[in-house]
């Protein structure tokens, strides 16, 4: 691993070691992991005139407003914007290998037409002559930190909490699947091993798949690959990998969004299938009829892709931050960018697959509703709009994801194959189900005023993730001006208040951001609420959803301000200073 900073001494000055010994005093453990692996090497590394900048910025007010250029210098030294929970790669700007896993980064990223860019043009920096700052070097310290601490420290209970984790998500699906259509809606708890052998003997029956469901959803996610690949859209870049090269991401989920809608309409529109196929029922509802099936298709993927990533990333020598263990690599991933061609498996993983199968699941319980000519209930409605909102989300804002954490640095293992390809369409489609079987009977009134929640949540869920994703792209100059629908007011900010930092990344603190560090997660929160809340009052089932999805997020958000006292150090002091509400202004 190159070294963090040409400047660094090996004997550190009296005042790095005062440093030093405050950083370990501190109560955060991820501090003291930086201060131990970083150790005084900060103060050494910035130049006079920065160190004096941002002692006087120290001073003052933690939080100043600045012009956002087309350009920054931000892309000189190839550190990129971001908010609290999208953070630079461990090894940023130090050219690190992949022996440690960590992933050299650039300045700005260009529109390409290739599959890949050399890394002779892959940084703004030494394309325009510009030259690098010391802030390069105090970045690469942080980011020494960050990889000492995840090469020595587990993340989800380690070995142990992923096997668990992978266990108990695929009980979690049958035995949800099992509760809807075979006990009522009710949560299920059998008395002796005869009624688990009975309900086992429920699930196999109804859930086995069977050539159909196999030939629908290979059809569908090769449909939808081809769509990813041919139809004209964006080309964007990623950042750098560890050569310095960076992926092509093509950006056209839009525009296979409004195709995939286009089939959803034949198939329930009875007039069009009947023309169209011949069919006498709608393909929703032998779809519907035989989703357990597909659940366990969905399931096959999602481990089969896993297995293949995994196998295919030993065999070609392509894994990254690799522990040992078979079991915790297997679930966080052995290969970073599982592609063939334009079509990277989490890219469309995550834009395209999950989210669609989510939104097709809602509007086939509609579906068989209407083939058997029973009233459809109006929460049922809310929740397709509730799913369309979102599908429609994840497709027009998919030029703003090729610089995320997630691409850049999450590795492609079962954690996110499985719950993409069919823990989060056959999970969050339960109150869906639910509805088929139980009227809650709302008023209108009822409806709309879930409706209108729902709607204010999402406007501010929808702006404050373009707020902070387009002023990371405006800071580097590589913004990309598209219609898209609904096309919101406050999206974007105008010249606004960060909190400048010594790695280089200024934190967003105006905004919806300056309210809360976390208000987009909020709103997922209450997106969660009111799809139980349409279900009404009669059982639990239908809330175990936003049980299950607020403490997945509460620990998403502890990952993430590990990480982000890693990175800033005591400039994320200020920032917590600055913004002391993480999910709910005044509140929490």
């Amino acid at each position: 691993m190159p070294s963090s900073s040409s400047s660094s001494s090996s004997s550190p000055s009296a005042e790095q070691q005062r440093r030093s010994r405050s950083a370990t005093r501190s109560k955060s453990p991820a501090r003291k992991a930086a201060a131990s692996a970083a150790g005084g090497a900060t103060t050494t590394t910035r130049s006079p005139s920065r160190s004096r900048s941002s002692t006087n910025n120290e001073q003052s007010s933690p939080v100043r407003r600045r012009t956002v250029p087309a350009a920054s210098s931000a892309a000189a030294t190839g550190t990129p914007t971001q908010n609290a929970d999208t953070l630079a790669a461990p090894g940023a700007g130090s050219g690190a290998g992949s022996a440690s896993g960590s992933e050299s980064r650039g300045g700005r990223t260009p529109l390409v037409a290739s599959k890949r860019t050399p890394a002779s043009h892959s940084s703004a920096a030494t394309s325009r002559g510009l030259k690098t700052t010391a802030t390069t070097a105090t970045t690469t310290t942080i980011s020494a930190a960050l990889r000492a601490v995840e090469h020595t420290a587990y993340e989800f209970g380690g070995p142990v909490g992923c096997l668990s984790i992978m266990v108990v998500s695929h009980v979690i699906l049958y035995y949800v699947y099992y509760a809807l259509h075979f006990n009522g809606g009710n949560m299920y708890a059998p008395t002796s091993l005869a009624d688990v052998g009975h309900a086992a003997s429920q699930l196999v029956q109804a859930t086995t798949p069977t050539a159909a469901t196999l030939a629908f959803y290979v059809a569908f996610v090769v449909v939808e690959g081809v769509f990813a690949c041919v139809l004209p859209g964006l080309d964007l870049l990623g950042r750098p990998d560890d050569k310095g090269d960076r992926l092509v991401y093509r950006c056209n989920g839009l525009l296979s969004w409004y195709l995939t809608l286009v089939g959803i309409a034949i198939a329930f529109y009875k007039p069009a299938y009947e023309y169209l196929f011949q069919l006498e029922h709608s393909p929703l509802v032998w779809y519907y009829d035989n989703m357990g099936r597909m659940m366990s298709t969905a399931v096959l993927a999602g481990n089969g892709v896993a297995l293949a990533c995994y196998v295919y990333g030993r065999a070609a020598n392509m894994t990254h931050r690799m522990t040992g263990s078979v079991i915790y690599d297997f679930f966080m991933g052995a290969i970073l960018h599982p592609r063939i061609g334009l079509l990277d498996f989490k890219f469309f993983a995550e834009i395209r697959i999950s989210w669609y199968l989510l939104f097709i699941n809602t509007v086939s319980c509609v579906a068989k509703l209407a083939s058997e000519d029973k009233p459809v209930p109006p929460s049922l409605y809310l929740l397709v709009l509730a799913h369309g909102l979102y599908a429609n989300a994840t497709a027009k804002g998919e030029h703003y994801v090729p610089p995320t954490w997630d691409m850049f640095y999450e590795k492609f293992g079962w954690m996110l194959s499985f719950w993409n390809f069919a823990g989060v369409p056959f999970l969050y489609c339960l109150q869906s189900v639910y509805l088929v079987t139980h009227d809650p009977e709302y008023s209108v009134a009822t409806v709309v005023a879930l409706a209108v929640i729902l709607l204010a949540a999402y406007y501010i869920w929808d702006t404050a993730q373009s707020q902070k994703n387009h002023f990371r792209l405006e800071r580097e100059g590589t913004v990309v001006k598209r219609w898209t629908f609904p096309n919101l007011p406050w999206r974007t900010l105008t010249n606004p208040k960060v909190i400048e930092t010594a790695s280089g990344s200024p934190l967003l603190v105006d905004g919806w951001w300056q309210f809360a560090r976390k208000i987009h997660y909020s709103c997922d929160i209450c997106f969660a609420l009111i799809w139980g809340l349409s279900c009404g009052f009669g059982h639990f089932l239908p809330y175990f959803y936003v049980i299950f999805f607020t403490s997945m997020i509460l620990h998403r958000y502890d990952r993430d301000m590990t990480r982000c006292a890693l990175k800033y150090g005591k400039d994320w002091d200020r920032y917590l200073e600055a913004v002391p509400y993480a999910f709910i202004p005044g509140i929490f």
